[in-house]
């Protein structure tokens, strides 16, 4: 650094010399070095290693492309390595994907496809069996671009066997689809669990071409605990619905629920053995990991239902009984289920530890279903010891009401008129379920 130094003249003449000002202005402008502006930073990063070998090595003069690196599977690096760079860089601050996952969007998602595990749409048949095909492909062949090291993605999924509960993944949904020209990008729902670590969510945004994987991009991630949803069940549809919507979670399954009560246990018309509950809750302290009484429940868990105040209904969520879903009204008034989905099920209320909400609908005003075959042409119903002027019901040893098969269709138009839980049905076709509004006070 250099020094001017300048002695004034007392009568400060010399100050105001027009010569010396000129001096004195050149001198400070040799002297003056103007800052020069600072380079943009270049973000680099390189992997090697973990499972897969992975060499490469990127430089980037904006954070904004440096960080949408990393959510592009095409680069070449595990999802387990770029996402772990992604946080750790700080990117989880930076608005990089143009997919939202904070709502559900169901536009051109068929309606037996909406929040239905890829690997039931493409054993039923469903209407994205093709893309969830190439998807449950891709994932078999590439797993470190959707899955943490070490989680598997079973065809079958988790069952009894502990082995397949572990380090597994219990569902993947396809909760948003957006269609432009020919390029379609989809958002995933994954959750998994890893031994010994309470369930997680992970989103992950896919685009597609010509059915095939073009990119997987890693959106987010939450522990379960952290997923603010609620269960509803519609008797009717026989099926069960999780929905936390802020989140872009959409989870549906096949039930088999309660038969018929046509006036013998209770008097007042038409019934389910099933009763509503508007208002439930479903506790996990309440939930049994694995009941062998009866002996049908096979050592599977048991998901209790519980009212407002806290009381058991006596309703649950159970084992299917029989070796596949009846979905139908074949039960005593317990919801059967599958047996990966009651795992799923059960795993996700025990991470979550606290109450959750839960209605038991009649009928759901959503419209969207699971592609499981529903059984329409026969039900259960509770057995008339006596006359039909003078009904009686009997029940078993195990204290359940015996009931009896009926072959023909179900007559569900009756609950709608008689259940004295509901309010009066004065449609006059039963086809437009899906568009009434509420059923329930």
């Amino acid at each position: 650094m250099a020094y001017l130094v300048l002695r004034a003249e007392p009568s400060g003449e010399f100050m105001k010399s027009k010569w010396m000002q000129s001096l004195l202005l050149l001198v400070l402008t040799a002297c003056y070095k103007a800052p020069t502006q600072a380079p943009e930073p270049t973000y680099t990063y390189s992997f090697t290693g973990i499972e897969n070998t992975c060499k490469i090595e990127q430089s980037f003069d904006n954070f904004e492309k440096f960080c949408a690196s990393l959510l592009d599977s095409t680069n070449g690096c595990a999802l387990e390595q770029r996402q772990k760079l992604y946080v750790d860089s700080g990117c989880t601050q930076n608005k990089v994907s143009t997919i939202s996952t904070t709502s559900l969007k169901a536009e051109n998602i068929p309606i037996d496809s909406f929040g239905v595990d890829i690997r039931d749409i493409v054993k039923y048949k469903a209407g994205l069996k093709e893309e969830s095909q190439t998807i449950m492909s891709n994932i078999a062949n590439k797993a470190d671009w959707y899955l943490p090291a070490g989680v598997r993605f079973l065809p079958q999924g988790p069952g009894f066997d502990s082995s397949t509960r572990e380090n597994t993944v219990f569902g993947v949904e396809i909760i948003s689809r957006a269609v432009e020209q020919d390029v379609i990008k989809l958002t995933l729902s994954v959750l998994y669990k890893r031994k010994g670590v309470d369930v997680q969510i992970r989103q992950l945004g896919l685009t597609m071409s010509a059915n095939q994987i073009q990119s997987v991009q890693f959106l987010n991630e939450f522990p379960a605990k952290d997923l603010k949803f609620h269960l509803e069940v519609s008797l009717v549809d026989r099926k069960l619905m999780l929905i936390a919507e802020d989140q872009g979670v959409f989870k549906i399954f096949p039930l088999g629920v309660g038969g018929f009560d046509e006036g013998v246990k209770r008097p007042g018309g038409t019934q389910l053995l099933t009763r509503t509950y508007p208002d439930a809750v479903v506790n996990p302290k309440n939930m049994a990991a694995s009941v062998t009484t009866p002996s049908y429940f096979m050592g599977r868990p048991f998901i209790t239902i519980s009212t407002a105040t806290g009381a058991r209904t006596g309703y649950g969520f159970h084992y299917s009984i029989t070796p596949t879903l009846l979905r139908g009204f074949v039960s005593h008034g317990c919801m059967r289920m599958v047996d990966k989905d009651l795992y799923e099920l059960f795993e996700l209320l025990r991470s979550v530890r606290l109450p959750v909400n839960a209605a038991l609908l009649l009928k759901s005003e959503i419209e969207y279903d699971h592609p499981y075959t529903l059984q329409n042409d026969r039900y259960e119903r509770v057995k008339n010891f006596g006359t039909p002027a003078a009904p009686s019901a009997r029940f078993g040893t195990d204290g359940l009401v015996i009931t009896e098969k009926v072959i023909r269709p179900p007559p569900i138009e009756k609950l709608f008129n008689d259940d004295p839980m509901v309010v009066p049905y004065t449609k006059a076709s039963i086809q437009d379920w899906n568009t009434e509004a509420a059923l329930l006070n």
